[in-house]
């Protein structure tokens, strides 16, 4: 059975293992290659095209560059931790976003993540969660609101409006 693009991102960061682009613009794997199975390497030869999409541009390394200092490092690791945790938090209390909205999402934070600062990414993500709750505090008091308005439409003897809609229906 053929790994999937989604799988095999989650198995190299098991492994600890990343991609890089390489100045030629081909593939390359960080980390300990004892670890790559027949499979991954299959599936990376299968999802080459994808992979190297994923990459950013290769910049020539400089010597100072190649090594990550302690503080990019804990950058980093706080980094995917609030996405992580803002990951789980989205799936619980937005399961009604559109693909839309959630491309919307996913573009903020990535560039959040590029600025490769904790503190920008705690802001988005903050923004993202009031605009999330706010939709989520509309979706529990309009039909309370659209019930008081038809009680009264009705006390005052109006008709349905025009495109009304049904019952227990909310306008979006």
């Amino acid at each position: 059975m053929a790994i999937g693009l989604n799988e095999l991102f989650t198995e190299m960061n098991r492994l600890g293992l990343t991609f890089r682009r390489t100045a030629g613009g081909e593939i390359e794997v960080a980390g300990d290659l004892g670890r790559l199975t027949t499979g991954i390497r299959e599936a990376i030869r299968e999802h080459r095209g994808a992979i190297l999409s994923c990459l950013p541009s290769s910049a020539p390394a400089s010597p100072r560059k190649s090594a990550a200092s302690p503080n990019a490092r804990a950058a980093a690791n706080a980094i995917r931790q609030h996405l992580d945790e803002f990951g789980r938090w989205l799936t619980q209390f937005a399961a009604w976003a559109q693909p839309q909205f959630l491309r919307s999402i996913d573009q903020r934070l990535s560039e959040a993540t590029d600025t490769q600062r904790p503190e920008v990414v705690v802001r988005q993500i903050e923004a993202i969660r009031q605009e999330i709750e706010a939709v989520n505090w509309a979706e529990n008091i309009l039909p309370m609101t659209y019930e008081t308005e038809a009680k009264h439409a009705a006390a005052a003897g109006a008709g349905p409006a025009g495109g009304a809609l049904q019952p227990d229906e909310i306008p979006f």
